[in-house]
């Protein structure tokens, strides 16, 4: 459970770079 919340945070901080 803590491995798949660190991956969300993972995507979800490459989708800023890439959105930035």
């Amino acid at each position: 459970m803590l491995q798949f919340q660190t991956l969300e945070v993972v995507s979800d901080v490459k989708v800023n770079i890439l959105g930035a």
